[in-house]
Protein backbone atom coordinates (compact mmCIF):
# COMPACT_ATOMS: atom_id res chain seq x y z
CA UNK A 1 0.00 0.00 0.00
CA UNK A 2 1.84 3.65 -1.37
CA UNK A 3 0.58 6.41 1.13
CA UNK A 4 0.86 9.52 -1.48
CA UNK A 5 1.47 11.69 1.69
CA UNK A 6 4.58 10.46 2.45
CA UNK A 7 7.38 12.09 0.70
CA UNK A 8 10.93 10.41 0.45
CA UNK A 9 13.86 12.30 0.77
CA UNK A 10 17.35 11.56 0.63
CA UNK A 11 20.75 12.71 0.52
CA UNK A 12 24.41 12.76 1.76
CA UNK A 13 27.42 14.45 2.30
CA UNK A 14 29.40 10.92 1.49
CA UNK A 15 30.21 9.85 4.57
CA UNK A 16 26.49 10.28 6.18
CA UNK A 17 22.88 9.55 4.51
CA UNK A 18 19.86 10.67 5.62
CA UNK A 19 16.84 9.08 4.43
CA UNK A 20 13.81 10.73 6.28
CA UNK A 21 14.76 12.27 10.04
CA UNK A 22 17.21 8.85 10.53
CA UNK A 23 21.57 9.28 9.85
CA UNK A 24 23.18 6.29 8.85
CA UNK A 25 27.03 7.03 9.16
CA UNK A 26 28.14 5.17 5.67
CA UNK A 27 31.78 4.72 7.51
CA UNK A 28 30.24 2.77 10.89
CA UNK A 29 28.40 0.90 8.36
CA UNK A 30 31.26 -0.40 6.13
CA UNK A 31 33.64 -0.38 9.16
CA UNK A 32 31.34 -3.50 10.28
CA UNK A 33 31.91 -5.26 7.05
CA UNK A 34 34.67 -7.68 6.35
CA UNK A 35 37.56 -6.45 4.00
CA UNK A 36 39.40 -7.68 1.65
CA UNK A 37 42.49 -5.25 2.46
CA UNK A 38 41.74 -5.33 6.29
CA UNK A 39 43.11 -8.96 5.77
CA UNK A 40 46.12 -7.89 4.07
CA UNK A 41 47.58 -5.84 6.77
CA UNK A 42 48.19 -8.46 9.15
CA UNK A 43 49.45 -10.74 6.81
CA UNK A 44 51.96 -8.04 5.21
CA UNK A 45 53.08 -7.11 9.09
CA UNK A 46 53.89 -11.07 9.25
CA UNK A 47 56.42 -11.07 6.31
CA UNK A 48 57.12 -8.12 5.25
CA UNK A 49 60.21 -7.29 7.94
CA UNK A 50 61.46 -11.00 7.23
CA UNK A 51 64.91 -11.13 4.70
CA UNK A 52 63.83 -11.54 1.11
CA UNK A 53 60.54 -10.14 1.58
CA UNK A 54 61.50 -7.65 -0.84
CA UNK A 55 62.86 -7.57 -4.52
CA UNK A 56 62.66 -5.29 -7.14
CA UNK A 57 59.16 -5.91 -8.72
CA UNK A 58 57.75 -5.89 -12.24
CA UNK A 59 53.94 -6.02 -12.23
CA UNK A 60 52.91 -9.01 -14.02
CA UNK A 61 50.10 -7.31 -15.29
CA UNK A 62 51.26 -4.34 -17.25
CA UNK A 63 53.24 -3.56 -20.29
CA UNK A 64 55.76 -1.00 -19.03
CA UNK A 65 58.00 -0.13 -16.14
CA UNK A 66 57.49 1.58 -12.90
CA UNK A 67 59.62 4.50 -14.17
CA UNK A 68 57.45 5.02 -17.27
CA UNK A 69 54.22 5.03 -14.99
CA UNK A 70 56.21 7.59 -12.49
CA UNK A 71 57.19 9.55 -15.38
CA UNK A 72 53.81 9.65 -17.14
CA UNK A 73 51.97 10.83 -14.06
CA UNK A 74 54.71 13.30 -13.02
CA UNK A 75 55.14 11.74 -9.50
CA UNK A 76 57.36 13.65 -7.26
CA UNK A 77 57.09 13.62 -4.16
CA UNK A 78 55.94 10.08 -3.30
CA UNK A 79 58.52 8.44 -5.89
CA UNK A 80 60.49 7.31 -3.05
CA UNK A 81 57.49 5.79 -1.59
CA UNK A 82 57.18 3.86 -4.84
CA UNK A 83 60.88 2.53 -4.65
CA UNK A 84 60.73 2.12 -1.64
CA UNK A 85 57.62 0.01 -0.88
CA UNK A 86 57.38 -1.21 -4.23
CA UNK A 87 59.82 -4.12 -3.60
CA UNK A 88 57.12 -5.34 -1.94
CA UNK A 89 54.87 -6.57 -4.67
CA UNK A 90 55.72 -9.86 -5.00
CA UNK A 91 54.91 -10.36 -1.40
CA UNK A 92 51.93 -8.28 -1.34
CA UNK A 93 50.92 -10.97 -4.93
CA UNK A 94 51.64 -13.96 -2.56
CA UNK A 95 49.34 -12.65 0.01
CA UNK A 96 46.87 -11.64 -2.02
CA UNK A 97 47.31 -15.14 -3.66
CA UNK A 98 46.59 -16.74 -0.18
CA UNK A 99 43.35 -14.53 0.27
CA UNK A 100 41.95 -15.27 -3.64
CA UNK A 101 42.23 -19.56 -2.37
CA UNK A 102 39.88 -19.11 0.40
CA UNK A 103 37.52 -16.64 -1.39
CA UNK A 104 37.49 -16.07 -4.73
CA UNK A 105 37.63 -12.63 -6.51
CA UNK A 106 39.49 -11.58 -3.39
CA UNK A 107 42.40 -9.40 -5.95
CA UNK A 108 40.18 -8.01 -8.26
CA UNK A 109 37.79 -6.39 -5.59
CA UNK A 110 40.51 -5.04 -3.82
CA UNK A 111 41.88 -3.96 -7.11
CA UNK A 112 38.17 -2.41 -8.17
CA UNK A 113 38.03 -1.04 -4.80
CA UNK A 114 41.50 0.76 -5.06
CA UNK A 115 40.60 1.98 -8.53
CA UNK A 116 37.47 3.75 -7.10
CA UNK A 117 39.08 5.24 -4.00
CA UNK A 118 41.41 6.58 -6.81
CA UNK A 119 38.25 7.69 -9.32
CA UNK A 120 36.30 9.35 -6.23
CA UNK A 121 39.37 11.37 -4.91
CA UNK A 122 40.12 12.39 -8.92
CA UNK A 123 37.28 13.15 -10.15
CA UNK A 124 37.47 15.83 -6.62
CA UNK A 125 40.60 17.60 -7.84
CA UNK A 126 39.66 17.88 -11.11
CA UNK A 127 36.34 19.32 -10.36
CA UNK A 128 37.87 21.42 -7.42
CA UNK A 129 40.51 23.46 -10.31
CA UNK A 130 37.66 23.44 -13.22
CA UNK A 131 35.54 25.24 -10.58
CA UNK A 132 38.64 27.71 -10.71
CA UNK A 133 38.20 28.30 -13.89
CA UNK A 134 41.70 26.58 -15.16
CA UNK A 135 40.99 24.68 -18.46
CA UNK A 136 42.74 21.77 -20.43
CA UNK A 137 43.22 18.29 -20.58
CA UNK A 138 42.62 15.84 -17.64
CA UNK A 139 45.62 14.83 -17.81
CA UNK A 140 47.46 17.63 -17.82
CA UNK A 141 45.67 18.19 -14.45
CA UNK A 142 46.50 14.67 -12.94
CA UNK A 143 50.16 15.26 -13.61
CA UNK A 144 50.16 18.66 -11.84
CA UNK A 145 48.21 17.23 -9.00
CA UNK A 146 49.74 13.38 -8.86
CA UNK A 147 51.68 14.19 -5.90
CA UNK A 148 48.46 15.37 -3.86
CA UNK A 149 46.15 12.57 -5.59
CA UNK A 150 48.68 9.98 -4.71
CA UNK A 151 48.71 10.65 -0.63
CA UNK A 152 44.73 11.51 -0.90
CA UNK A 153 44.08 8.58 -1.91
CA UNK A 154 46.78 6.79 0.98
CA UNK A 155 44.60 8.66 3.29
CA UNK A 156 41.47 8.27 2.37
CA UNK A 157 42.21 4.10 2.59
CA UNK A 158 43.90 4.59 6.03
CA UNK A 159 40.75 6.31 7.70
CA UNK A 160 38.22 3.84 5.89
CA UNK A 161 40.49 0.66 7.53
CA UNK A 162 41.32 2.21 10.96
CA UNK A 163 37.71 2.32 11.17
CA UNK A 164 37.54 -1.57 10.67
CA UNK A 165 38.17 -4.13 12.55
CA UNK A 166 41.80 -4.62 12.99
CA UNK A 167 42.39 -5.85 16.82
CA UNK A 168 46.00 -7.13 17.18
CA UNK A 169 47.73 -5.14 14.21
CA UNK A 170 50.30 -2.69 15.38
CA UNK A 171 50.06 0.86 14.30
CA UNK A 172 53.69 0.36 12.23
CA UNK A 173 52.13 -2.85 10.15
CA UNK A 174 48.97 -0.62 9.95
CA UNK A 175 50.77 2.42 8.61
CA UNK A 176 53.54 0.98 6.29
CA UNK A 177 51.11 -2.20 5.12
CA UNK A 178 48.68 0.62 3.81
CA UNK A 179 51.57 2.57 1.94
CA UNK A 180 52.74 -0.89 0.76
CA UNK A 181 49.14 -1.66 -1.02
CA UNK A 182 48.55 2.09 -2.31
CA UNK A 183 52.33 1.88 -4.31
CA UNK A 184 51.10 -1.66 -5.17
CA UNK A 185 48.07 -0.21 -6.49
CA UNK A 186 50.15 2.18 -8.30
CA UNK A 187 52.38 0.00 -9.44
CA UNK A 188 49.27 -2.38 -10.90
CA UNK A 189 47.73 0.90 -12.59
CA UNK A 190 44.92 0.89 -10.19
CA UNK A 191 46.08 4.44 -8.74
CA UNK A 192 46.61 7.02 -11.11
CA UNK A 193 46.71 6.73 -15.08
CA UNK A 194 47.76 4.17 -17.78
CA UNK A 195 50.36 4.57 -19.38
CA UNK A 196 49.27 4.55 -23.38
CA UNK A 197 50.88 1.86 -24.87
CA UNK A 198 53.27 2.35 -27.75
Amino acid sequence: MCDEGINQNVKGNGNTLVAGNQMISVSKLTSKLPSVLGQMLPALGKVMYNPGSTAPYVSPEVPYTIEDKISHNNLKTYRSWVDEYGEYGKTVDSIYEAIDDTKAGSRKKAFLYLSTKYLEVKTRVLREVRDQGVVGEDIEIIRQKADLIFEEVVNALKVQLAEADLSGIDVEDFDIGVNVIVCHAFINCRVLEKVPER
